[in-house]
């Protein structure tokens, strides 16, 4: 854990140490600590050559690619769901908040979550309820017996699940 690549513009130690666990190795959504592979920096590379930053048509095939891919995984089908992308993992989130729940309601967590969840929930005024991963024998698992008890209230109506959770990892 003592090589990291050059990260001037962030510190990859007080990432870690946001868990309490040096040997955590954090792997952010937007900053992961290891180096992109090839194939992805040759693609941001390429599509800035184009010259465009404008707004985009997603083509058929990515929703196509997406249900076929979940298909092989978890033999779901998407012939009977609309399907939308959206920009942002945060954005998905307000959505949804907004949808499924009212001013006051709780929405349960499992941290160690994305920063920006807590935020999201209180913006949009809701509570965020804790139901945090237990740490047993060196690995992140879900507080099963608490969870029932938080997902019991009433006043508790929308669970994030994170799969894999970000940043643990687990599935």
């Amino acid at each position: 854990m003592s090589d990291f690549p050059n990260r001037r513009a962030t510190d990859v130690r007080q990432l870690q140490n946001l868990f309490g666990d040096t040997e955590v190795l954090p792997l952010w959504i937007a900053e992961p600590v290891l180096p992109p592979p090839d194939a992805v920096t040759d693609a941001i590379v390429g599509r800035a050559g184009i010259d465009w930053f404008g707004y985009e048509v997603r083509p058929r095939s990515l929703k196509e690619a997406y249900w076929a891919w979940t298909a092989r995984h978890h033999g779901w089908s998407g012939d009977d769901v609309q399907t939308s992308f959206s920009p942002s993992v945060g954005t998905s989130l307000a959505v949804a908040i907004e949808l499924w729940t009212d001013p006051g309601d709780g929405v349960i967590l499992q941290p160690p979550v994305f920063t920006d969840f807590k935020p999201i929930i209180r913006r949009s005024k809701r509570e965020p309820v804790v139901n945090a991963l237990a740490r047993t024998d060196g690995r992140y698992e879900m507080d099963l017996d608490h969870l029932a008890s938080v997902a019991a209230e009433p006043a508790n109506r929308l669970l994030i699940l994170c799969n894999p959770h970000n940043p643990v990892g687990r599935t």
